[in-house]
């Protein structure tokens, strides 16, 4: 079965909630001679902070380009530079969350994800990542529930399905997991996991046929496929379609 899936792509998410206040208009610069120089000193200061969140915003959006490209390690290290100038921020919290993750640091990770949620409980992401984390630390139906809050926010996010069919196919709830997949799949028809994940719990409850079609769809999507070409021939020849070989249907 495949291993659970990223729950964000590259985010360009702004830094909400720490803007500063917009300057004053500059005709009141003039109004007391006397409060020129507190005027100016105050104007620095917030372009200096202007800055500040321009940097943190860059640090923010590559940590992310930094995840997809596979390298957590660096991400981790400029998420960490975002959340000494800013602790509260849960996005970058949630960012945080998934780079741990990615470093198989998974009770660190889970940390992470509940801090980001505590702060803002709306964050499908998080809810996603606290899944994978509580998952992969034993915690199997508390990484359901954490699914069910993340559909409950997006009912069309076709990750959260498709990782909540992979916890379930783990607790062998076939049927269950299978409708899981299809909810991915009536979401994203070219779901390729999806599909490939969908036959290996069909040819789990010894729907072969089925699970044939699902291996068939899996390979229309990407031919290169060379589990799904594998385990689509062992049940042609379960079925006796094929020569009978190996009847062992692999899963990933």
């Amino acid at each position: 079965m495949a291993l659970k899936q990223l729950a964000f792509s590259v985010c360009a998410a702004l830094l909400t909630g720490s803007m500063v206040s917009a300057l004053a208009p500059t005709a009141e610069a003039y109004t007391s001679r006397s409060m020129t120089s507190t005027l100016i000193q105050g104007t620095a200061k917030e372009l200096a902070q202007t800055n500040q969140e321009q940097q943190a915003e860059q640090w923010f959006n590559q940590g992310w380009k930094l995840i997809d490209a596979g390298n957590p390690e660096q991400a981790l290290a400029l998420f960490d530079r975002v959340l000494k100038l800013y602790p509260n921020h849960a996005l970058t919290l949630t960012g945080r969350g998934q780079a741990l993750y990615d470093m198989n640091r998974y009770q660190d990770s889970l940390a992470a994800f509940k801090q980001a949620l505590k702060l803002n409980n709306q964050l499908v992401g998080a809810w996603i990542g606290l899944g994978n984390a509580l998952d992969e630390t034993g915690q199997p139906q508390a990484a359901l529930n954490a699914y069910d809050q993340a559909i409950k926010l997006q009912p069309q996010n076709a990750i959260a399905w498709y990782n909540k069919g992979v916890t379930l196919g783990r607790l062998k709830q076939y049927k269950d997991a299978i409708a899981a997949y299809d909810q991915a799949i009536k979401i994203e028809p070219k779901y390729e996991s999806a599909w490939f994940n969908r036959g290996v719990m069909l040819a789990n409850l010894e729907r072969f046929q089925e699970a044939i079609v699902a291996f068939n769809e899996t390979l229309k999507i990407n031919p290169d496929n060379q589990k799904a070409q594998q385990n689509r021939d062992i049940l042609l020849r379960k079925v006796g379609q094929v020569p009978r070989g190996n009847s062992t249907v692999t899963v990933r």
